[in-house]
């Protein structure tokens, strides 16, 4: 939020989607009672593992590699490989960047290794569990595609996508 003569904004959730639960509304009010606009919505889905249509996934993925041709599959859990890691950094400072923002004035973080190192580090420490899958350029050899599902200490039936993303000269290959 900004107050120092600029625009005043706050990223909020506010409204109810269809079908999601009803919110309160009183966060909303008391913020634009103090002159502040919702600048980004922001959206939560759920999907059931158990409903899904395998099928139809394994053609989606069959398509998928198809596209993506000169790319390789690559996984780990927690801490990025040494050989990733640069590359991790450079992914997670472009995630702003790329992130449609609304109308929020936001600066990215500057990211470099020791900064992934150190933030893999905390969410371990929390008890924390990261599963991470990536796309490596074959002809780069560069990690050019990043997702992680996090799942938390105590409920390992549910998990978060943190952070999916694609550096922009490799859109377009189903990565």
């Amino acid at each position: 939020a900004r107050a120092n003569g600029r625009k005043k904004m706050l990223a909020v959730a506010v409204g109810t989607l269809p079908g999601g639960p009803e919110r309160d509304s009183a966060g909303a009010r008391f913020l634009a009672a103090r002159g502040f606009k919702p600048a980004l919505g922001e959206v939560r889905r759920r999907l059931d593992v158990t409903k899904l249509d395998q099928p139809a996934l394994d053609r989606m993925l069959a398509d998928g590699w198809a596209k993506a041709d000169g790319y390789r599959l690559v996984r780990w859990i927690d801490l990025a490989p040494e050989e990733l890691l640069d590359d991790v950094a450079y992914l997670d400072g472009r995630l702003l960047l790329d992130a449609p923002m609304g109308d929020l004035d936001w600066e990215p973080p500057k990211t470099d290794a020791d900064r992934v190192r150190k933030g893999q580090a905390a969410i371990t420490a929390r008890g924390r569990t990261q599963y991470h899958s990536g796309a490596v350029h074959e002809e780069t050899g560069r990690l050019v595609a990043w997702t992680t599902l996090d799942i938390g200490a105590t409920s390992k039936w549910h998990s978060f996508q943190n952070i999916t993303i694609v550096e922009p000269r490799h859109r377009g290959h189903r990565l």
